[in-house]
């Protein structure tokens, strides 16, 4: 499995149709999932955290030709029904209670003590349906602070917070990026912290507080080139529902 995962990030020679447009698409998968996610909403989890993709596309690709939705699986009367159902319903993702799909996520090949909980684990909180879904993500709508544990309801006073402790005011460095940039910047840092990696030199830590301090004596808490972080791999999230994307649109100075 982690060889074809290997093969499947570094291989340029993929090709395959979109499932949604008229795209002939050839390169990277991560490049084509990025693609599925930006220009049609479609969310099939971390790149990084997928395997077997061309099976999981055409095994997708078959159930859409079935006129039948991912995530609640019922059948519609022709395509454009379904696709406006899909649109309507934010159902563009697949059903985290079929197994079927456990496959093509690697977290799920790992002994199960040490699992990661993969994008089926995280989307059981609370997807039964649209109104407990909903429900759900009105209650958990903290924001927490991409470097630190301290979290907060308003992302304003949170990027306050960023500020003043860690010397990193949001607003005033990423105003020159757009929308998507910065989706990419928050993934990036989320993905390095959680790593327990340094954004500015790179070192690991054995620690959350270690490396917290490191960056804080170091002044590393700072604005990463844009070469490193506007990748396509970022556009994707390291934390399932990630409140702080939710709210970049409302962040202000």
């Amino acid at each position: 499995m982690l060889e074809r995962q290997e093969f499947e990030r570094t291989d340029t020679s993929f090709k395959m149709s979109c499932l949604f447009c008229k795209l002939a698409f050839e390169g990277k998968r991560c490049d084509y999932l990025a693609h599925l996610a930006t220009d049609h909403n479609v969310r099939l989890g971390n790149p990084h955290n997928l395997v077997y993709v061309d099976e999981l596309i055409e095994h997708i690709g078959r159930v859409l030709d079935g006129l039948q939705c991912l995530y609640c699986e019922k059948t519609f009367p022709d395509r454009n029904t379904l696709k406006d159902h899909m649109r309507k319903k934010q159902h563009k993702r697949i059903n985290p209670t079929n197994r079927l799909y456990d496959k093509y996520y690697a977290s799920n090949y790992l002994e199960e003590d040490c699992r990661s909980p993969s994008l089926n684990d995280l989307s059981k909180l609370g997807e039964n349906s649209d109104e407990e879904y909903a429900d759900w993500k009105d209650v958990d709508d903290t924001i927490t602070c991409l470097y630190c544990g301290h979290s907060d309801k308003d992302i304003n006073k949170l990027c306050l917070h960023m500020s003043s402790k860690h010397r990193f005011n949001f607003y005033d460095l990423t105003k020159h990026l757009d929308f998507y940039q910065r989706v990419k910047l928050v993934n990036y840092i989320r993905r390095q912290i959680h790593r327990l990696q340094c954004i500015s030199c790179e070192l690991t830590f054995e620690s959350a507080d270690a490396l917290e301090g490191h960056m804080q004596k170091t002044g590393h808490c700072c604005m990463p080139s844009l070469k490193v972080f506007d990748q396509p791999e970022f556009y994707f999230p390291t934390f399932e529902n990630d409140s702080f994307l939710h709210h970049l649109e409302s962040i202000d100075d």
